[in-house]
């Protein structure tokens, strides 16, 4: 009985863990194509305050050298001056979304292994989620697996971010960790004393 629960648990604690590797590879492709729509109101606002806070230093200045008042036009052509500038900042700190082909060689690789990775454990989570297939996940491909794991791990340690915007810098250094993390709880559901590992 202890035996049956036992298996249970890891095979829950496994389809958990495949939904959680799914959702950190899929998070590495957007981050390296930068896709994100949730954060265009956030851009929007950051255009809309430095285009205002440059009318407003702009106007400060054009005051201090003597001109008294810029005026509607003049404070219309310096919030497009801004706004321009704001789309500059906006590029290089939000970016934009990129293209498959505008991938260097590396991204390209990494992105082709995360494939290989989904492929290789889709049919063990569907193993796990059909009642009559459960006796079929075995606990026995450790090596292989875990090869395969640590292969893309270094990969994505050894792609370079600096082509993605500051934003998907930061998030690809969350990735990289939250990779680690995932291949620590991979060694624990097939853990030497876990009773099913052969």
């Amino acid at each position: 009985m202890t035996y049956f629960i036992r298996y249970e648990k890891a095979l829950s604690d496994y389809r958990q863990w495949i939904n959680d590797l799914t959702d950190q590879l899929n998070n590495v492709e957007n981050t390296i194509l930068q896709k994100d729509k949730s954060d265009l109101v956030v851009e929007k606002l950051v255009s809309i305050t430095i285009a205002s806070v440059f009318v407003s230093i702009g106007s400060a200045i054009l005051a201090l050298i003597g001109l008294a008042a810029v005026g509607l036009i003049g404070g219309i052509l310096l919030f497009i001056v801004g706004w321009l500038l704001s789309r500059g900042v906006n590029k290089k700190a939000f970016g934009s979304e990129r293209t498959m082909e505008g991938l260097s060689e590396q991204e390209r690789r990494l992105l082709s292994e995360k494939e290989l990775l989904i492929e290789k454990f889709r049919p063990i989570a569907k193993k796990i989620n059909i009642e009559s297939l459960r006796k079929d996940v075995a606990f026995t491909r450790y090596n292989d697996l875990h090869n395969m794991l640590l292969a893309f791990s270094q990969l994505l340690m050894a792609n370079k971010s600096d082509d993605l915007a500051y934003k998907y810098r930061y998030r690809y250094q969350q990735s990289i960790q939250r990779n680690r993390k995932l291949i620590q709880t991979f060694n624990c559901i097939y853990a030497p004393q876990h009773p099913f590992k052969k």
